[in-house]
């Protein structure tokens, strides 16, 4: 081998090195998604939003639907669980819509809606038939079709009234309201991520669906071999009560259900 190949070869490996020195790790990469508010920055392999593939629409709700809404139940309540259900007829044309929400709270913003298609060719107007006012909605009654046929399953945004089937673009959203509200409720999450992310040998962003009780878990969890880490980097973070922080098991995640 030649001197200039020599090197050549030298001058390679130092960039190599530099390069792979460089390079974010996953945990680095999640904390930066979060700071930005960008599921984009968090690497694919940090993602387990599998659960969501669940979601479509093939309705004709998607966004800016208030024009359509006709009435809206808000006080309803599935069974005796602790999911409330959001009621809300739809007229587009000679078509009726009947959406059903559920969701444990507001903390995100979001909710999971089934949409069902009113047969008002057998039964009239859903809004003249159908009354909402006293009771429970049930959840068996929309699988069989009581209220016509399911059209959608989507992600449903309850501040811009918006219904939203795709998986990518419901984890997306989900991912930027729940980073927001991590960096807005722990102010000291900024500084100590960064100086702390690259000691986490693992990370995940998590969307789990509870199909028992239709809801939805929503997880970032740092993952460390190490539990005394978890508690270290835990205990320099200031505790809010919108989520749940938990340092348990290896991992320091940071929960929420929709």
């Amino acid at each position: 081998m030649g001197y200039s190949s020599i090197i050549d070869s030298l001058v390679n490996e130092d960039m190599a090195g530099v390069n792979k020195k460089n390079k974010a790790t996953d945990a680095e990469a999640l904390v930066s998604g979060i700071l930005t508010g960008k599921l984009s920055k968090v690497k694919k392999n940090c993602i387990d939003d599998k659960d969501l593939k669940m979601l479509f629409n093939k309705s004709k709700l998607g966004k800016n639907n208030k024009k359509n809404l006709v009435v809206k139940y808000s006080n309803n309540v599935y069974g005796d669980t602790k999911y409330r259900c959001l009621v809300q007829i739809y007229s587009i044309g000679k078509e009726e819509y009947i959406t059903f929400t559920f969701n444990c709270n507001d903390y995100l913003g979001f909710g999971i809606s089934y949409i069902c298609h009113y047969d008002t060719d057998t039964y009239g107007s859903a809004t003249t038939s159908l009354d909402f006012d006293a009771g429970e909605v049930h959840f068996s009654d929309i699988e069989d079709g009581v209220y016509g046929k399911i059209e959608g399953i989507t992600l449903y945004d309850l501040k811009k009234d918006e219904y939203i089937g795709n998986k990518d673009n419901a984890s997306a959203k989900i991912f930027n309201n729940f980073a927001k509200n991590i960096v807005k409720e722990i102010p000291s999450f900024k500084d100590v991520f960064e100086e702390y992310a690259d000691g986490f040998e693992d990370c995940r962003f998590r969307v789990e669906v509870d199909y028992e009780e239709y809801g939805v878990f929503v997880g970032i969890v740092f993952i460390s071999s190490e539990d005394d880490f978890c508690e270290l980097v835990c205990d320099d973070l200031e505790y809010t009560k919108g989520f749940l922080v938990n340092p348990y098991n290896g991992e320091l995640s940071f929960e929420v259900r929709i």
